[in-house]
């Protein structure tokens, strides 16, 4: 590839990149686990930072946290992540 050709692709994705990011509309994820929260359980404080660093990265992305099984039930969050309800849980190991 001559270096004409590479520099006319990354002029393309950067024009690119530079036009989405400013069209780009606030994008809103739901976590949702089964762990108590405010109550110093690891589990529920990783979500919490996820959300924090997300936020703090000012990439006009949020993360709504649903602690304690308060939007799917344990059990029903498998299939809302499957079914695109849910875009992020936190599961443990077994």
């Amino acid at each position: 590839m001559t270096n004409f050709n590479r520099t006319s692709i990354l002029a393309v994705f950067i024009a690119a990149a530079l036009s989405g990011s400013g069209l780009a509309a606030p994008t809103t994820l739901t976590a949702s686990h089964q762990f108590p929260s405010g109550k110093g359980d690891v589990r529920d404080e990783m979500v919490q930072i996820v959300a924090r660093e997300a936020k703090a990265a000012n990439v006009d992305l949020q993360i709504q946290v649903y602690p304690g099984a308060s939007l799917f039930k344990p059990n029903e969050q498998w299939n809302a992540l499957v079914n695109g309800q849910l875009d992020i849980s936190s599961f443990p190991l077994d």
